[in-house]
């Protein structure tokens, strides 16, 4: 094989590599899950405005059967936002009331409670390599 050949090679395969990138391996741990309370639903968003509109990259429905569960995908490296809720009344949605506070368990990536979450730039976390999450679900105080 020549050397232009063998060049003309190189750069194709540095170009495929390029373009279809590397997934990585995300494991998202969810905590706090009540046991047969409901489908959990995890969704990942992958932009500002994949998380404004809702609209998720992948989404995940999870039986649940202990209060732990781990979720494990490969994705692309980028920036996500983990949306969770476990669905205690089967309607496929997360109630809220009429302020927007949730009537059902939810959580966020990068959110410990005390206060509203924030958009994307609080809740992201990066994915440059195999990564693992944490997850807490939350549950309002009921009166």
């Amino acid at each position: 094989m020549n050397v232009k050949k063998m060049l003309i090679l190189c750069i194709c395969l540095c170009a495929a590599v390029f373009l279809f990138g590397e997934d990585f391996k995300l494991t998202i741990t969810l905590e706090n899950v009540t046991p047969n309370g409901g489908t959990v639903f995890v969704d990942l968003h992958d932009s500002a405005e994949a998380l404004r509109q809702k609209k998720s990259f992948k989404r995940f429905e999870l039986s649940p059967d202990s209060q732990t569960l781990t979720v494990t995908d490969s994705v692309p490296a980028g920036e996500y936002v983990c949306a969770i809720f476990q669905d205690e009344n089967a309607n496929g949605v997360l109630d809220a009331n009429l302020i927007g506070i949730p009537k059902e368990a939810a959580g966020f990536s990068n959110y410990a409670g005390g206060g509203p979450p924030g958009g994307f730039k609080k809740l992201k976390f990066a994915v440059q390599s195999d990564t693992e999450i944490t997850v807490k679900l939350l549950r309002m105080k009921k009166k």
